[in-house]
């Protein structure tokens, strides 16, 4: 039984689904009426005070995992400065911890409740952002 997927071609000449099409155009529109996604704010390693260029989403996930961890973001900013490796940049570091800590806590339970998992679902999420 063939279920071939309808593909349409993007503007580099690629073969994509109708869906990846249509998602891409989305994000061109959204680029086209921003600036920069990027929020600079200022934290505090160990007594040094430095700027960090983050996604809101990511400003979110850290002052969300200072909640739950009953401290600051600063706190939380040092302790990965501390751990990094010597040649990662501490916002590339910063990215890497969220996306490990939100994987440490991931379950299948969490995953179900989330409603990940089926591809239609992630469709309605990502077009109705």
């Amino acid at each position: 039984m063939n279920t071939a997927i309808p593909h349409t071609v993007n503007d580099n000449n690629i073969n994509v689904s109708p869906y990846i099409s249509q998602v891409y155009q989305k994000m061109n529109r959204e680029k086209k009426e921003s600036k920069s996604t990027l929020v600079s704010k200022n934290v505090t390693i160990m007594v040094r005070r430095t700027s960090v260029r983050l996604e809101p989403e990511m400003w979110r996930a850290l002052k969300e995992i200072s909640r739950r961890e009953k401290c600051t973001v600063h706190d939380v900013c040092s302790m990965v400065y501390l751990c990094k490796k010597p040649l990662s940049s501490l916002t590339a570091s910063i990215r890497v911890f969220l996306m490990l800590y939100y994987k440490a806590a991931s379950t299948e339970d969490g995953h179900e409740k989330a409603r990940h998992g089926n591809l239609d679902n992630m469709k309605r999420r990502v077009i109705s952002q």
